[in-house]
């Protein structure tokens, strides 16, 4: 196996097609050649903050990975320990 890297981005502005002041971050991230998980889907397809009041579906959840093709993020829809549904990545390890 080669190199394979992770890295989870919990609560963070990393969204990157929502918020300009990620891109920071979200740059930083792809220049190491890591990918983000949530790249693709949907934003109905990943919203780990739901909407409320004012303020619309959001992801900030997510994973940047690198080393492997294979993979796929989904959130999980419970409400009953945060008001952010947990991420879950699975992964091929080739």
């Amino acid at each position: 196996m080669g190199d394979f890297g992770l890295s989870v981005a919990i609560n963070s502005e990393t969204v990157i097609n929502l918020y300009p002041f990620a891109s920071k971050s979200c740059a930083l991230m792809l220049s190491e050649k890591f990918a983000w998980a949530w790249d693709n889907v949907t934003l109905s397809e990943r919203v780990t903050l739901p909407a409320k009041g004012r303020y619309p579906d959001a992801s900030f959840d997510g994973f940047f990975i690198r080393g492997t093709q294979n993979f796929s993020c989904k959130p999980i829809r419970i409400t009953e320990v945060s008001d952010h549904f947990p991420a879950v990545l699975i992964i091929a390890i080739e």
